[in-house]
């Protein structure tokens, strides 16, 4: 294989491309780029239809976990290492964890359009 020297620019893009396009190996030492689970977005793990495994031979599975329809994009949990996205279904815009962390302290105070995967409720 051959090595490129990168400026300093081409580095952080390829830095920000892996953070939020690829996956890890199981060890932690490699990042992997699959052509059609790159293509799956994230969803907090409320919304998300599919999980994901990422096997030593490199290979990815992505299992449904609940119903979805023909033409309907799927969804996965990225985890707690992409934690800075939001949630694409449930349009919140806090992290889960930061959530539940705020739950846990005591000030499970709602901001707007966090539904935690409940319901939204008619007056």
């Amino acid at each position: 294989m051959r090595r490129y020297n990168m400026n300093a620019t081409e580095s952080v893009c390829l830095y920000k491309f892996k953070r939020d396009c690829a996956f890890q190996d199981p060890s932690g030492t490699r990042v992997l780029i699959y052509s059609l689970v790159s293509n799956i977005n994230h969803a907090c793990p409320d919304c998300a239809q599919a999980t994901f495994l990422v096997a030593e031979a490199y290979d990815i599975t992505v299992t449904l976990v609940k119903d979805v329809r023909a033409s309907e994009e799927i969804f996965i949990d990225f985890g707690e290492a992409r934690s800075h996205f939001d949630c694409s279904l449930c349009n919140t815009k806090e992290p889960i964890w930061k959530r539940r962390k705020r739950k846990k302290n005591g000030r499970d105070t709602k901001r707007r359009g966090d539904t935690d995967g409940e319901e939204p409720q008619n007056p």
